[in-house]
């Protein structure tokens, strides 16, 4: 059962990042002079993150493309060893010594640079208690289903989290001031973590709770996705991408039936009992999706949560 709320879908795309870096390594040509080269590097990284979703399917992506150039810088030189007046040094049987020199020098970003971005799906829905009497009690029961598919591109690279939530926060409003009921909070959450295969995971909340007249419910919840890549995890960090991407089939999907004779609810657009049981009332029809925008790096939605319960 979809259920009409306000639904955001964050996306954004960050242009090429890059970060060089010069190391001064000496080559020796003889026993006593060498020349001095600068090794340039760089590391590039792009990064892509994209949330999108109707009310009972939300998917989320992240995508990270990271290229060090080049990955080392190789040198090797021969020479017949010297003394200090520039005079062949050669062995009891009249020959010269010869001396071998190799140095690699390897990109010092790819042990050094961290690539995060996150992206997310999330929905509010706004409810109003009315009871009896200004003082009554009201039973309420609500059923929430929670599932999420978790995928990445390589699973030999860098470290990816979804998640996808569904909580309640209960307030109670006195003399016009709102005042939150810890009583009243409750929550579901599925979280998954890089590793491969995920199959996807299945969760529920199913639970019967009492509010007072005049208390306002939040409903929220969604699909977030987040992915790292670090150097320190990859033997070879060059040309590397990687993609994180989540899916979730009940996102925004409830049911909420008041158990208290002559109570009811109300949305923020007035209609009673909206996300009631289909024996109760008709279903309301999905309202118009809000799209906003959310930042990378500590990425997420924004909402009233407790931890759940």
């Amino acid at each position: 059962m979809d259920n009409s709320g306000s639904l955001g879908c964050g996306a954004s795309v960050l242009t090429p990042r890059t970060q060089s870096v010069t190391n001064i390594v000496s080559i020796p040509l003889s026993s006593f002079t060498s020349v001095q080269i600068p090794d340039v590097f760089t590391f590039t990284e792009t990064t892509n993150a994209s949330g999108s979703g109707t009310l009972g399917s939300s998917h989320a992506s992240v995508s990270i493309t990271s290229t060090n150039t080049p990955k080392a810088y190789n040198y090797t030189s021969s020479f017949d060893a010297t003394d200090e007046n520039g005079h062949l040094i050669r062995d009891a049987n009249g020959n010269t010594i010869p001396v071998h020199f190799s140095l690699s020098d390897p990109n010092p970003l790819a042990s050094n640079f961290a690539v995060f971005a996150g992206a997310a799906v999330g929905f509010t829905d706004v409810i109003t208690l009315v009871g009896p009497s200004p003082s009554a009690i009201i039973s309420i029961h609500i059923s929430a289903p929670l599932s999420a598919s978790f995928s990445s591109s390589n699973c030999n690279v860098g470290r990816g989290i979804a998640d996808n939530t569904f909580y309640v926060s209960n307030t109670v409003i006195v003399n016009g001031v709102t005042y939150a009921d810890p009583s009243g909070l409750l929550g579901s959450a599925i979280e998954m973590s890089a590793g491969c295969p995920n199959p996807g995971e299945i969760g529920f909340l199913d639970a019967t709770f009492q509010a007072q007249a005049g208390s306002k419910l939040f409903l929220e919840g969604g699909l977030r996705v987040r992915a790292a890549l670090n150097g320190d995890y990859l033997h070879d960090f060059d040309e590397t991408s990687f993609t994180v991407t989540a899916d979730a089939s009940q996102t925004g999907k409830y049911v909420l039936d008041i158990l208290t004779p002559g109570a009811y609810y109300v949305d923020e657009s007035g209609l009673r009992n909206p996300f009631a049981s289909p024996l109760a009332t008709t279903v309301a029809e999905p309202a118009t999706l809000a799209l906003f925008g959310i930042g990378l790096a500590g990425l997420g939605f924004s909402r009233r949560k407790r931890a759940a319960k």
